[in-house]
């Protein structure tokens, strides 16, 4: 059995994706995602920690998240991770959070893309999509909620 590192995370994307083609045409879509834990002492006045990990997509699923994605989407990724050290501009040593995204889910219901933070322009527009959308290894990029959100609130 081959080892493996799998990392799944829930959190928002920070900044429109962003999209390479390497020599072979391979598409390759990089994007950030924050994930706010809240401090374990929060009643005694502790900040909340923000971890930034930086996810790559690759072929099909890159073309989807170029696509999709927007600044300020809820979104779960799943994928191979890969935390790498660095000296950053300072000269300190620095430790990267990168994930090969294998698998991932939009959370941010579609009523709410249309008030996506403002500064990252426009929402992406809605287009009919196959219920599910295959992608490399089988996985599925359709939106978690689908099928289940339509406008009102369930509660």
């Amino acid at each position: 059995m081959r080892n493996k590192s799998v990392i799944r995370i829930i959190g928002n994307v920070g900044a429109d994706p962003t999209s390479r083609f390497l020599p072979d045409g391979t598409q390759v879509t990089s994007f950030s995602v924050a994930v706010n834990e809240p401090a374990k002492r929060a009643q005694e006045g502790g900040e909340e920690i923000t971890a930034w990990y930086r996810v790559s997509a690759w072929r099909r699923q890159a073309e989807i998240v170029a696509d999709i994605l927007r600044k300020g989407m809820a979104v779960q990724v799943e994928g191979a991770f890969h935390p790498r050290a660095y000296v950053n501009r300072e000269g300190a040593s620095a430790l990267s959070l990168d994930i090969a995204m294998s698998d991932f889910d939009i959370l941010t219901p579609k009523a709410l893309d249309a008030t996506a933070d403002a500064a990252s322009g426009p929402a992406p527009q809605a287009r009919p999509a196959p219920a599910s959308t295959p992608v490399a290894g089988g996985a599925s990029a359709r939106p978690a909620d689908e099928d289940l959100y339509d406008g009102d609130l369930p509660f």
